[in-house]
């Protein structure tokens, strides 16, 4: 009789190894949070696209991700001074310890400390937030229409364990940043009038600030044809300079005082005809537009034409004897500009107020699924090699009682 005498233990401990080796690379691992402390800075623009002169503001929102409490931090908030300026703390938020123009810099020293300054914080607990919000006026545009403006971090940061680190940059949103402009129409008033030689006409000039900075400076120019045309005069500013053998007369500066965003002027020009049977088109234009922030604004022009006859003038077929061939006088209307509504950009509007962020609006830390390490390939392969070895075991290493 064969009794089969086994090294038990060693066996057992093979397939337990085995069995142990292909559970540690055949089960998912959690992934958990990089950073203790998260910074994430938003943009509270509801509008895609941003103008120059238009006020924009930044919430800083910061969350202790750590099992520990946050006992010190400083916030510090670069942003590009050479496109963003008067700087201010908006819905109760407190205001920075030190704030550097030069080089576009804010801080807040101590944002969080025991015991805590005035108006700040004296220590974040564990999945609990603060945020602050700041307000800029956007006084330049950059290169290209687009740039990151602003971007936040924690500095700093003490945990209750007397662990200590800093949380990553964060950036603001990508924001399209637009320049001022400027539009000039002009009419004929009444529209639609044929005039005759000897008539006067009038022309209304209508500029408008079609950006969100005010105006300081702008040249306007009133250009016409000094055979057809005659200046009369110009209602209700009087031009700078009037040239009647060249035809142009010229308004230096209009933007006094400075014309609002959206804004309004309006010029009346009025004319004598000189010339019949002709087409006169009439054009004004503006250049040397700047705004309060310095910036340069493209130029423009709009124009209106107009039919000229001379009733003193027989009409061609007509012997003035008869009704019997009598013609119609030509007639023309001339095209009608419509004047751009004005759009009034209101400074604050989507704006935040100050709260504090609880951990019950996204989870800190996301599982992964299917995580395996790099080994995996080689786990099954290595545990059914064992296995093996282990039946053979069993087989052979048996002693004779």
């Amino acid at each position: 009789m064969k009794e089969t005498r086994l090294l038990r233990p060693v066996i057992i401990a093979l397939v337990c190894l085995s069995a142990a080796f292909i559970s540690l690379h055949f089960v998912p691992r959690p992934a958990y949070a990089q950073e203790p402390i998260d910074v994430v800075k938003v943009l509270n623009q509801p509008s895609p696209v941003v103008k120059v002169g238009q006020f924009i503001s930044f919430t800083v929102h910061i969350t202790n991700q750590s099992s520990f409490t946050l006992i010190h931090a400083t916030l510090f908030d670069d942003y590009r001074q050479d496109i963003l300026g008067n700087f201010s703390m908006i819905g109760g938020s407190p205001g920075p310890t030190l704030i550097d123009t030069v080089n576009g810099e804010l801080t807040w020293t101590d944002l969080i400390s025991q015991p805590a300054a005035a108006g700040y914080f004296p220590e974040l607990p564990p999945n609990q937030g603060i945020s602050v919000t700041m307000q800029f006026q956007i006084q330049h545009p950059p290169v290209g229409g687009f740039t990151v403006v602003n971007q936040a971090e924690i500095r700093d940061a003490i945990f209750s364990n007397g662990s200590s680190g800093n949380s990553g940059m964060n950036n603001a949103p990508t924001v399209p940043i637009t320049g001022g402009s400027a539009a000039l129409t002009k009419q004929l008033d009444p529209p639609g009038q044929t005039p005759n030689v000897g008539d006067q006409i009038t022309y209304t000039l209508f500029f408008t600030n079609e950006g969100a900075a005010a105006i300081t400076n702008v040249v306007v120019a009133d250009t016409f044809n000094p055979n057809q045309l005659l200046f009369i005069t110009a209602t209700p500013t009087v031009p700078t300079t009037i040239d009647n053998v060249n035809g142009i007369i010229t308004w230096i500066n209009l933007a006094t005082p400075p014309i609002p965003a959206g804004g309004v002027i309006s010029l009346t020009v009025t004319f004598e005809v000189l010339q019949a049977g002709v087409t006169i088109l009439n054009r004004g234009g503006f250049s040397n537009v700047q705004d309060e922030f310095g910036n340069n604004l493209a130029p423009g022009s709009g124009e209106a034409g107009i039919l000229i006859i001379d009733d003193s003038q027989p009409v061609k077929g007509d012997d003035n004897n008869d009704n019997d061939n009598d013609s119609p006088a030509p007639t023309a209307t001339a095209p009608i500009l419509s004047t751009p509504t004005p759009v009034i950009m209101v400074a604050g509007q989507g704006v935040t107020d100050t709260t504090q962020i609880t951990d019950t609006s996204t989870p800190k830390y996301l599982p992964e699924t299917g995580q395996w390490s790099d080994g995996s390939w080689f786990a099954l392969p290595v545990g059914l090699i064992l296995l093996a070895l282990s039946w053979y075991l069993s087989k052979k290493l048996t002693i004779e009682r």
